[in-house]
């Protein structure tokens, strides 16, 4: 049976010269490197958010690393060049800043975070990364490309327009010193607001300098935004479908019963607006990974 046959294959990866995560461990890992949020992780192991952070942290004590993005790197570079999934996307993780490997690149921001789980850089990956389960297996993971095997992004990224690609990649890193800055800030303050409650102290304070804060936000991305109309409209993408996706979210962190913790809200910020941009009409798109 072929490679491509059997679509996984039957060993576990081994960390050399350095102490090897345990396989539940290893699949978390696998998970984070496609940029997956901790609650996002949990769900997929069917555990808690703290226990994937409580994993986390030992293993950043078991590896020596200060954050999740070492850990996955580490791990990454440790993988066996053994049989893998035709679909496992093959490039390094965490993405270079500069990355432009494959054809079908799509770039999204996420956060990486320390060992108490604090937002400190942010770092790349690929939207068309997914988290998928081991071929008969219940509970192994691994990092898949949606598209599939290299033939199969090719030919999305031939269908998608290399050209809009570079528009959407390059939009996304022009966004980024605006939605990472602000996501970071909104969640200190968000921090500010949840100490204030357990004191039982009026948090208006804390609130109202997020509302400042948002509003400033949503003014300079309607700012990126419109000096790039024209290249925005060539490409169909909506400025006012993404500032009111950014506008949604903000509301649910001003919640004062929402968590303080980072979570998937601060991460689809930094993301901004990846989330409401189809990289291709849903119609072309779904035709590109059934041909």
């Amino acid at each position: 049976m072929t490679m491509r046959d059997n679509g996984y294959h039957d060993e576990r990866p081994t960390v050399v010269n350095s102490p090897t995560p345990t396989p539940h461990q290893q699949d978390i890992l696998e998970l984070a490197s496609i940029g997956l949020s901790y609650d996002e992780i949990a769900a997929r192991c069917n555990v808690s958010s703290r226990t994937i952070r409580f994993q986390f942290e030992k293993m950043f004590r078991v590896l020596g690393v200060r954050s999740r993005s070492e850990a996955v790197a580490m791990w990454m570079d440790s993988k066996r060049r053994a049989r893998r999934p035709v679909d496992e996307c093959p490039y390094p993780k965490p993405f270079p800043d500069d990355f432009m490997a494959c054809p079908a690149y799509l770039a999204r921001q996420v956060a990486d975070l320390d060992e108490k789980s604090r937002p400190i850089a942010p770092i790349w990956t690929c939207q068309h990364l997914a988290g998928r389960r081991m071929a008969k297996t219940e509970y192994r993971w691994y990092g898949a490309c949606v598209l599939g095997d290299s033939i199969g992004r090719e030919r999305w990224a031939k269908q998608a327009g290399p050209d809009r690609l570079r528009t959407l990649n390059h939009l996304q890193h022009d966004l980024a010193p605006v939605t990472g800055p602000f996501a970071q800030r909104l969640w200190e303050l968000k921090g500010d607001q949840a100490r204030a409650l357990q004191r039982n102290e009026d948090p208006r304070s804390a609130t109202q300098r997020m509302e400042a804060l948002s509003d400033r936000f949503i003014g300079d991305i309607g700012t990126v935004l419109n000096r790039r109309r024209g290249l925005l409209k060539q490409n169909w993408l909506s400025i006012d479908e993404c500032v009111d996706q950014a506008r949604r979210l903000i509301e649910g962190v001003l919640e004062q019963a929402s968590p303080a913790v980072w979570d998937s809200r601060f991460d689809a910020l930094m993301r901004f607006p990846a989330d409401v941009w189809s990289p291709l009409p849903a119609d072309s798109a779904e035709g590109a990974r059934r041909s």
